[in-house]
Formats: structure tokens, C-alpha cells, sequence
């Protein structure tokens, strides 16, 4: 689809094993070095943050501060499989051109 992809090494390493996926290595927050992800989201170079963390560990605290930042910077922020596929499904059929579904207001109709 045309999008730089930024992850964590595990992750990264996972993305890049089951598909052709070109994906950028950043620091997980924790380690504090640059850039992580906290330092992508504040220059702008992240839309669109999926995150899925394990129930324990750093990861956890790691998608706190993403979820509090992403909130600040208006980045849309998806924490299931299943709500980042159906992310990634209406941004192909944006780029397809299809129309965005809309709203009727009933009380305007006879």
C-alpha cells in the first residue's frame, strides 16, 4: 500500500518473515535510546499506531505512553488484530477512491 512501517525488533522480525513487508527497526521505549516509537509520533512520522501487547511486562507500560501521546497528537491508535485488519481494509478502499459511507438524518425524510 505504499506505507513506511516502524516497529520493534521482534516485531519487525515477525512482520519481515511472512510477507515481503519492508519494515524500519526503532528502539522499543524502554531501552531509551532513538528513535523509539514516542520519538516517530512526536516528528510526525507515524498515522497510524497498532499496537498489541502482551498482558505483561514492558510492553504494557511501552503502550501506555504510545496510547497517552498518540491521544495528544491526534494519531489514530489500534490495540486489536481485528481492529487494525478492518484499519488497514478501509484504508485500501480509500485508496481506491471508494465513497466514505455517510450518515442519513431520518428527521429530515417524509
Amino acid at each position: 500500500m505504499g506505507f513506511k512501517i516502524h516497529a520493534t525488533p521482534g516485531t519487525a522480525s515477525a512482520l519481515r518473515e511472512i510477507g515481503s513487508l519492508e519494515v524500519e527497526t526503532c528502539y522499543r521505549i524502554e531501552e531509551r535510546k532513538s528513535p523509539d516509537a514516542l520519538d516517530l509520533m512526536r516528528r510526525g512520522m507515524i498515522q497510524l499506531v497498532i499496537n498489541t501487547p502482551t498482558a505483561t511486562g514492558g510492553a504494557v507500560l511501552d503502550g501506555n505512553m504510545m496510547r497517552r501521546l498518540a491521544v495528544e497528537l491526534n494519531i489514530p491508535f489500534v490495540t486489536t488484530m481485528a481492529g487494525a485488519k478492518m484499519e488497514v481494509e478501509a484504508i485500501a478502499e480509500m485508496q481506491l477512491g471508494t465513497p466514505e459511507p455517510r450518515l442519513l438524518d431520518i428527521s429530515t425524510l417524509e
